[in-house]
C-alpha cells in the first residue's frame, strides 16, 4: 500500500526529529550549514543530568569554550518505509488508495485494521516530526518551540510544557489530517476501523503511542493476546482496557484470532496426561482467559480458510486448525468459545468502578529515550524518566489490588472523559458504561475539562476516591483542587497509599457482589472476575489463571436468586439437587488449573444455550425429507494408500502401506542419487472422459510419473490443501478396470516419500476397505454417513438442499433443529437471508421471522475435515484414542504391525440424525418434568436379578 500512496505522493516520507552530539563548535557550525539540520544547541547539564542551561547556538555565536557544557544538533531523517500521516495530502492519498483496493477487490469486507508500530522507527529516541509543525506551533502558543527542541530529550526547566504542547500538536494533527478523514469515508462505506497499536504493556507507552489521543476514533479495538508466560495483573489491565475504551466508543471490540504453538520444551512422545498437554486445551484457556479479562467477542477460525493451505499431518501438532485429524476436538472447542461468547454477550457488563488513566502525567514527564551514541557520553543514570515511572508504580499498584481483591473495574484515559464523560445525577456516564464511583490515582496534573467534571460527579452526589500523592496542577497550574474537593463534599474520600487501602474503601462504598475465600490460608490472588446483568440473571465469570493449581475456595454471591454454577465445556449445568443446594449463596468450589467457572444468579431459564436456540416447550415436531439435493463444492479425493516399491531396478516388493515402504526404504539405507520406484493401483467403474480427475502428488527432485504407462508431466500444476502438493489432471487417461500408477526420483536426503491421491468429479465405494474403487456419484445424498455414499475420504464442504412448506400460525415460534450432525463447521441458509454459523450444541436455528409462508428452500452447508485423508485412519482404535503426535501415527504401526488396523478407522461425517421442524406454541401447557427414578438398594438388585433369572427359567 505504502508504494501507491508513494506513487500519488512521491515525497510523502515520515520525517522524524534525531538528536546527535556535536565533537566541538566547529563541528556544531558544519552540521548547521546542512539542510536537514534544525537547530545547534549548547546544553549546561546540573546533576543528575538535567538541563540547567539551554542556549541555541548559531553561527555567529562564540564557542563556548572553558564551560561544562554539551553541544549537540537536532537534524531530520526520512524513513524510506513509513508515511508522514501528518501531512494532508498523504491523508488523502491513503484514502484514493483504500478506494482503489476495494474496487479491484483486492480489500473488501466490514472491517479495516490500523496497525502503528514503533518499529517504523529509523533509531531509538526518533519523534514525529513534519515540516510544519514548528510553524503551527508558533501559531498556537506563541513562542519560537525550535529554541526547546532538546526538551523533547532533556529534562529541565519548562521540559513538561514543552512535551505536553508538542505531543498535543502532534495528535491533534494526525486526528484532523488522516483519522477524521479516514473514519468519515468509514462511516459512509459501512466499515468499521479496527485500530491496533504496539507499545510494551505499560501505560506510559500505551499513552504516548496512541491508546489516548486516537483511541476515540477506532469502532473497535483489539484485545491483547494473553499468553502463558505474560503476567495476569497486565494482562488483565490490557483486557480490561481495550474492553473499556469499545464500550465508551459504544461499539463492540474484536478479540485477535489466536493459533497456539507448542511451548519447544515439549518432547514428541505418547502423552500421559492429556489435560497438561493438549494444545487444545491450552487455546481453550487462552480464549476463556480473554474473555474473563474483558474481551467482548472471541474469533474461532473460520472453516472454509481452515480447509485451504495451511499443514498436511507431517507438519505436526504445533498447526492446529480443522484440517488436523483431532476434528472432533476442535467441535468441543467450537462448543465451548460459542458458549462463552453468547453467555457473555448478554445483558451488559456491570462495572461500577471507573479507573482514571494519568495519561497528559505520561506526556509531560517522559522524556524521549536518548540514542546510543548520547546516552553513553552522558553518562544518564539508570532512573531514566524515574518521576514517569513512580507514577506508573502507583498506577500499577491499583490495577494490581483490584484484581487481587476481584473487583472489575473499567479504565478511561483523559481524552475519553473529555470527549465522551457525562457526570449525571450520582452516576458517570462513559459511552456505553455507567459507573458510580471514580478512582482517580497519583498524577502530575489534570486536565481542566476533567477536572470540572470530577467536580461536577461529586456535587451531584459520586463517590470519588483520591489516591495519594494528590496532583498539584490543574493544566499547567499549580492549585489545590483536589484537596478543596475533599474538604467540600463527604463523598469524596482520600486514601494514603494507592493500592489496598484503595480496594478497602470501595468495598465500604458498595461490596462486591462476588467475593471468595480460603480456609487454608491461600490467597485467591489467581481468580479474575468479571460481572454481566441481564434482564434475569447476574452473571460472575471467574477464571483460575494458574494454569498447574487447582484453587479450592468458599464462593460467597450477594444476590438474589437461586445460583447455577455452568461450565463452559458441557450444555448443561451442574447439578445440585436439594432445595437447599440450590439457594445456598455460600458454598465450596473448586476452581479447575486454567479455566472459567460462570455463575448465574437468578431466574428460571436455562443460559447454556445461545438466546437464539433458547426453547419453550415443543408442541409439534415433523422431520424433513431423509433424501437432499446437494453440490459438492470441493473435489472428492481417494488415497493410493498401497504401493510395491524397488530399488535400482530391482524386483518390486510385495503390496504394503506406504507408511512401511517407508521405514523399509530408510531401512535399505539407498545411497543418494539411488533411483526408487513406487506403483500404485486401483481399480475404477468409470471412465475419466469427460470428467476432471487430477492425480495429486508432492514432487521431488528429478521424479518421473506415468500413469497407465503414459508420462505425466508436473509443470502447472496447481496446489490442493497444501502448497507443495500439485494436482496434475489425468482424465484422459483413466480407464474402467485395473490402473496403474507409476512414480521414480532419485534417492537424496530430501527426498518423500509420500501417499499420493485422486481429486475429482467422482465417489469412492469402499465394499472393499482394502480396495476402493472409482464409481459414479449419488443423485442425491441421504440423511447419515458420508462413508457408505461415495465419498470416505472427502475434505471439503458439501450444501444440502431442500424446500420446506410452512403454514405459521400467530404467535408461534419455529426452529430448524440438526439431530446430531458429525460436521468440522456447519452453516444454514433460509431463504435468501445470510447463512448463520451453527457453532455449538444444540444445532438449532429460530426460522420465525427467516421463513416465510409456503415453500422455503434451506440450505445445510456441511464442512468435513482432512481427517480421513490424512488421519490415523489405519491405526489400532485404542492408539487412535490416545493423545499422541503426529510422527507416531507413521512410525509405530510400521515398527509393530499389530498396532496397524487392516480396516481404515473413518469419522463419519454428515446429518446424522437428519433434520426436524419444530412448531412451539407459547399458549400450550409445558410437559411435565420427568420424575427421576428412586435407586435400588443392593438387597433390591439382588432381587431382581432373582425376577428377572426366574422369568427367564419360566420362558
Amino acid at each position: 500500500m505504502n508504494r501507491r500512496v508513494l506513487s500519488l505522493v512521491p515525497n510523502a516520507f515520515a520525517p522524524s526529529l534525531h538528536i546527535d552530539r556535536c565533537l566541538g563548535a566547529d563541528d556544531a557550525r558544519a552540521q548547521l550549514r546542512r539542510s536537514d539540520v534544525l537547530g545547534a544547541y549548547c546544553l549546561t547539564l546540573a546533576q543528575g543530568q538535567k538541563v540547567h542551561g539551554l542556549e541555541a547556538w548559531t553561527e555567529d555565536s562564540a564557542p563556548p569554550d572553558g564551560r561544562d557544557e554539551m553541544l549537540v544538533c537536532v537534524s531530520v531523517r526520512k524513513e524510506a518505509g513509513g508515511l508522514d500521516l501528518l501531512r494532508s495530502d498523504v491523508g488523502e492519498a491513503v484514502l484514493k488508495v483504500l478506494v482503489q483496493l476495494r474496487n479491484e477487490g483486492v480489500w473488501g469486507g466490514e472491517n479495516l485494521s490500523l496497525r502503528f508500530s514503533r518499529e517504523n522507527a529509523t533509531c531509538l529516541g526518533d519523534l514525529i516530526w513534519t515540516p510544519e509543525l514548528s510553524g503551527l506551533y508558533r501559531e498556537e502558543h506563541d513562542e519560537r518551540f525550535l529554541d526547546r527542541l532538546p526538551l523533547l530529550w532533556f529534562d529541565g526547566p519548562g521540559s513538561e510544557t514543552s512535551r505536553l504542547r508538542f505531543r498535543g500538536l502532534v495528535a491533534d494533527l494526525f486526528e484532523n489530517r488522516f483519522l477524521q478523514t479516514l473514519s468519515a469515508w468509514a462511516e459512509g462505506e459501512g466499515v468499521r476501523i479496527a485500530g491496533s497499536f504496539d507499545p510494551d504493556g505499560s501505560t506510559i507507552d500505551q499513552a504516548l503511542f496512541g491508546w489516548g489521543p486516537s483511541g476515540r476514533f477506532f469502532q473497535s479495538i483489539s484485545t491483547p493476546g494473553v499468553t502463558g508466560g505474560a503476567d495476569a495483573t497486565q494482562s488483565a489491565f490490557s483486557c480490561v482496557q481495550a474492553a473499556s475504551v469499545a464500550q465508551q466508543l459504544h461499539a463492540p471490540h474484536l478479540a485477535p484470532e489466536r493459533r497456539p504453538e507448542l511451548p519447544s520444551n515439549v518432547e514428541y512422545e505418547v502423552y500421559p496426561d492429556p489435560q497438561r498437554h493438549d494444545v487444545l486445551a491450552e487455546l481453550g484457556r487462552e480464549m476463556q482467559s480473554a474473555l474473563v479479562m474483558g474481551a467482548g467477542q472471541l474469533v474461532t477460525p473460520d472453516p472454509e480458510s481452515s480447509l485451504r493451505g495451511e499443514g498436511k499431518r507431517l507438519h505436526g501438532p504445533a498447526l492446529f486448525h480443522k484440517a488436523q485429524p483431532w476434528w472432533p476436538l476442535v467441535n468441543r472447542l467450537y462448543d465451548c468459545v460459542g458458549r462463552l461468547n453468547d453467555l457473555l454477550s448478554q445483558g451488559v457488563r456491570r462495572t461500577q468502578v471507573l479507573l482514571l488513566v494519568p495519561s497528559d502525567t505520561y506526556v509531560a514527564l517522559c522524556a524521549s529515550p536518548l540514542p546510543a551514541n548520547l546516552s553513553g557520553l552522558t553518562g544518564k543514570p539508570s532512573e531514566f524518566n524515574a518521576a514517569a515511572q513512580e507514577f506508573e508504580r502507583f498506577f500499577q499498584q491499583i490495577i494490581s489490588a483490584l484484581v487481587i481483591y476481584q473487583i472489575d473495574f473499567a479504565v478511561a484515559d483523559e481524552d475519553l472523559i473529555e470527549r465522551h464523560g457525562r457526570p449525571e445525577a450520582n452516576t458517570f456516564f462513559l459511552g456505553d458504561g455507567e459507573y458510580t464511583t471514580v478512582v482517580v490515582p497519583p498524577a502530575l496534573s489534570w486536565r481542566g475539562s476533567v477536572a470540572k467534571k470530577l467536580r461536577r460527579f461529586s456535587r451531584r452526589g459520586g463517590s470519588l476516591i483520591l489516591a495519594k500523592p494528590l496532583a498539584e496542577r490543574i493544566g499547567v497550574e499549580e492549585t489545590p483542587f483536589l484537596e478543596e474537593l475533599e474538604d467540600q463534599y463527604a463523598n469524596v474520600h482520600c486514601v494514603e497509599r494507592a493500592g489496598r487501602e484503595v480496594c478497602f474503601q470501595l468495598n465500604r462504598i458498595e461490596p462486591s457482589s462476588c467475593q471468595f475465600k480460603t480456609g487454608t490460608g491461600e490467597n485467591t490472588d489467581a481468580l479474575l472476575l468479571q460481572s454481566r446483568q441481564t434482564a434475569t440473571h447476574e452473571m460472575f465469570c471467574v477464571m483460575n489463571t494458574a494454569r498447574d493449581q487447582n484453587l479450592d475456595a468458599r464462593v460467597f454471591l450477594y444476590a438474589d436468586g437461586a445460583v447455577r454454577v455452568m461450565d463452559a465445556w458441557a450444555p448443561r449445568t451442574f447439578v445440585r439437587d436439594s432445595e437447599e443446594e440450590r439457594n445456598a449463596q455460600a458454598f465450596d468450589f473448586t476452581f479447575s488449573a486454567g479455566e472459567a467457572t460462570l455463575f448465574a444468579v437468578g431466574g428460571e431459564s436455562d443460559l447454556t444455550e445461545p438466546p437464539y436456540q433458547r426453547l419453550p416447550h415443543a408442541t409439534r415436531e415433523e422431520s424433513l425429507e431423509k433424501t437432499w439435493r446437494f453440490e459438492r463444492r470441493d473435489p472428492n479425493v481417494m488415497p493410493l494408500r498401497s504401493c510395491r516399491w524397488s530399488l535400482a531396478g530391482e524386483n518390486p516388493s510385495r503390496q504394503m502401506p506406504v507408511e512401511f515402504a517407508r521405514v523399509e526404504v530408510r531401512k535399505a539405507a539407498p545411497a543418494s542419487g539411488t533411483r526408487l520406484r513406487l506403483e500404485f493401483e486401483f481399480d475404477s467403474a468409470i471412465d475419466g472422459e469427460g470428467r476432471q480427475v487430477g492425480l495429486v502428488i508432492e514432487p521431488n527432485e528429478g521424479m518421473e510419473i506415468r500413469f497407465n504407462k503414459e508420462p505425466i508431466s508436473l509443470d502447472g500444476g496447481k496446489p490442493l490443501f497444501d502448497e507443495v502438493f500439485k494436482s496434475v489432471e489425468v482424465g484422459a487417461h483413466l480407464r474402467v478396470g485395473p490402473n496403474r500408477v507409476e512414480i521414480a526420483f532419485p534417492m537424496s536426503d530430501s527426498a518423500i516419500i509420500e501417499m499420493p491421491f485422486l481429486a475429482g468429479d467422482f465417489a469412492v465405494s469402499v465394499e472393499n476397505p482394502m480396495r476402493p474403487v472409482l464409481t459414479e456419484e449419488p443423485a442425491e445424498l441421504k440423511d447419515g454417513s458420508w462413508i457408505e455414499q461415495g465419498y470416505p475420504y472427502y475434505a471439503g464442504r458439501m450444501v444440502y438442499r431442500q424446500d420446506v412448506f410452512l403454514v405459521k400460525e400467530a404467535n408461534h415460534r419455529y426452529f430448524l433443529a440438526l439431530r446430531k450432525p458429525s460436521v468440522a463447521g456447519l452453516t444454514v441458509r433460509m431463504g435468501k437471508h445470510e447463512p448463520v454459523f451453527l457453532h455449538c450444541h444444540p444445532h438449532r436455528l429460530e426460522i420465525t421471522r427467516l421463513a416465510i409462508e409456503g415453500d422455503n428452500p434451506v440450505e445445510i452447508e456441511v464442512y468435513s475435515s482432512l481427517h480421513n485423508l490424512f488421519g490415523p485412519v489405519h491405526l489400532a482404535p485404542r492408539l487412535i484414542e490416545r493423545k499422541m503426535p503426529v510422527e507416531a501415527w507413521d512410525e509405530i504401526p510400521a515398527q509393530d504391525r499389530r498396532q496397524w488396523n487392516q480396516k481404515p478407522s473413518l469419522a463419519a461425517f454428515g446429518l446424522m440424525g437428519g433434520a426436524v421442524l419444530e412448531d412451539y406454541d407459547p399458549a400450550a401447557l409445558p410437559p411435565k418434568p420427568a420424575e427421576k427414578k428412586p435407586e435400588k438398594s443392593e438387597g433390591d438388585e439382588e432381587s431382581g436379578a432373582e425376577e428377572e433369572g426366574g422369568e427367564g427359567r419360566d420362558t
